[in-house]
């Protein structure tokens, strides 16, 4: 419950200004290996994104302040079997926030070298209530 997807363009999340919460996100890519592409290659593509998560409070006004870059949790590729889909590779990504009342816009990028066409910016409104 205290979890708010970074890639849902346009979603609003409510929190309490006591709780600690991420901004969380995964690649997956499973059937690889029947695309052509080795585990080596995989690898290297989903390492090669980039991801930016930035944070701005939203003025009572409406107006949007400062987009602050917040530090992003990254571990390394995993391979898992998954039932139907064989052989995933995945990374998963994100931030860990704790916030003051207020409103806020979270937006999320991710840059793919390789496959620029997978490349996006998706903003998300998160609302820190009181205790």
């Amino acid at each position: 419950t205290c979890v708010y997807t970074l890639y849902r363009d346009g979603a609003t999340y409510t929190f309490s200004e006591a709780d600690t919460f991420a901004g969380m996100t995964a690649f997956q890519w499973w059937d690889w290996e029947a695309d052509g592409y080795t585990r080596q290659q995989v690898n290297k593509i989903i390492t090669a994104v980039e991801y930016t998560v930035l944070l701005a409070e939203v003025m009572p006004d409406g107006t949007v302040g400062e987009f602050v870059e917040q530090p992003l949790l990254r571990p390394p590729v995993k391979y898992h079997v998954m039932d139907r889909q064989g052989l995933t590779a995945y990374q998963t990504a994100g931030v860990v926030l704790d916030l003051d009342e207020g409103t806020y816009l979270s937006r999320f990028t991710f840059e793919s070298p390789d496959f620029p066409e997978w490349s996006s910016t998706e903003e998300v409104t998160l609302v820190i209530t009181p205790d």
